[in-house]
């Protein structure tokens, strides 16, 4: 009886296994070194090779508490292979209203999953470009932080929408 109880586990292990599926066709990451620079431009490339296909997009940024803020600003730069370009200005917290870095993580390095767009379709076939910088300030400053500490990765997650 043992036995069969030991099988039925290790084929419920397997079948879980592989059929999870990663939707995933892009999720990378670039350094900021922990701190990041206002003129460190995070750029990353993607080839849509499907223009039906629809795609949830994701910026993923892993903080710590030497993050100074409660929310982040974003600008968000994407460029498409027939030469148009758009332009968002974005805002998410990043922290609650006690102090507590939101996101993943057991250790003080938080990880944020942000929806960047939703159920999006790449119109066109090609390279697409995508630039991320980030736009904080402090309120009691009209200049632009030039670094901004605790942030020690920026990425982008590109997933088939189901």
């Amino acid at each position: 009886m043992k036995q069969n109880h030991n099988k039925f586990w290790m084929l419920a292990m397997v079948l879980m296994f592989f059929s999870c599926k990663d939707t995933a066709v892009m999720d990378t990451y670039l350094s900021t070194g922990n701190e990041w620079d206002r003129k460190d431009v995070k750029i990353f490339e993607f080839t849509a090779e499907d223009s039906l296909q629809k795609y949830n997009l994701f910026i993923n940024l892993r903080a710590d508490y030497q993050y100074p803020y409660s929310n982040i600003y974003l600008i968000v730069k994407m460029h498409s292979p027939n030469g148009k370009s758009w332009v968002d200005t974005l805002q998410y917290p990043m922290a609650t209203p006690s102090g507590e870095l939101l996101g993943n993580g057991l250790t003080d390095l938080k990880e944020s999953q942000l929806w960047f767009k939703s159920n999006y379709n790449f119109s066109n076939k090609g390279l697409y470009k995508i630039e991320i910088e980030h736009a904080m300030r402090n309120a009691k400053s009209e200049k632009g932080d030039e670094k901004l500490p605790g942030v020690s990765d920026v990425g982008l997650r590109i997933e088939k929408a189901i």
